[in-house]
């Protein structure tokens, strides 16, 4: 699917505007799992294949932030990973 795509201009779109709507006022932490949800749905309907690309560089991201985060003072280090998971993304992209 694509951005300009009347499947996803005419209803995936409208669809997910009128659930997150709904899901802003009940929990954060529901708006969060619905759009992590819909951009795999998004991401599956242009091609399945590639949602294990997603769901790892997500994973590997998350791991990349959190060990950042951790490294309160320690700049050096904090670039390091921050370079790491920008080649990470890179090399991502230039294999698919």
């Amino acid at each position: 699917m694509v951005f300009s795509s009347y499947n996803f201009l005419l209803f995936f779109l409208p669809c997910l505007c009128i659930v997150l709507y709904f899901v802003q006022r009940l929990n954060k932490i529901h708006l969060i799992i619905l759009l992590i949800v819909s951009s795999l749905i998004f991401l599956g309907f242009w091609d399945w294949k590639l949602l294990w690309v997603l769901l790892f560089s997500i994973f590997i991201n998350f791991a990349i932030a959190s060990v950042i985060f951790k490294l309160q003072e320690k700049y050096i280090l904090k670039k390091t990973f921050l370079v790491i998971g920008i080649i990470f993304n890179l090399s991502l992209l230039s294999r698919h």
